[in-house]
Parts: C-alpha cells; sequence; structure tokens
C-alpha cells in the first residue's frame, strides 16, 4: 500500500512495504524468507504482484489475502488509522 493508503487503514500489527517505491526490491531482499508472509492491498492486485516477486527470489510461505478489509477478515485483526 502506498503510504497514503496505510495511514487511512490497516491490519494491526502490518509493515508496510510499497510495491510502487523504487526501494521494495532492497526492503524486501532483507527480510527473513524462513519466515510466514501474509500480503494485502486495496484490491488484492499490487500484494498478488509482491507475493510473484517474493516467491521468484525464494520466500516459501507467502500468500496474498487481497484488499484491507478482507485481510483483516481472515487474520481476525483489527484495522488502524481511519
Amino acid at each position: 500500500r502506498t503510504a497514503e493508503e496505510f495511514n487511512d487503514g490497516h491490519v494491526k500489527g502490518s509493515l508496510n512495504i510499497d510495491i510502487m517505491d523504487e526501494s521494495f526490491r532492497g526492503k524486501i531482499s532483507k527480510l527473513d524468507k524462513s519466515k510466514i508472509y501474509k500480503l494485502y492491498c486495496r484490491s488484492g492486485n499490487r500484494s498478488g504482484q509482491a507475493e510473484r516477486f517474493m516467491k521468484s527470489i525464494g520466500f516459501k510461505d507467502v500468500e496474498n489475502l487481497g484488499s484491507l478489509k478482507q485481510a483483516a477478515n481472515r487474520l481476525i485483526r483489527a484495522i488502524e488509522g481511519r
């Protein structure tokens, strides 16, 4: 999500890494590939792109949850920032 989207609303406890930011690949590459990652964005499109990229560089447990609301429901977590 963009910083504006994230500030407007995000799943409690989530980390924001914007796929449109030029530092996206570098930030993703520094993450622990052995951990579990649940991704979401406004509609699920950008998080789907991020999922494909992460899997292509060796992340094993990555899942696209879709939109903010879908992610909050699936993770059973509150939405903050609204």
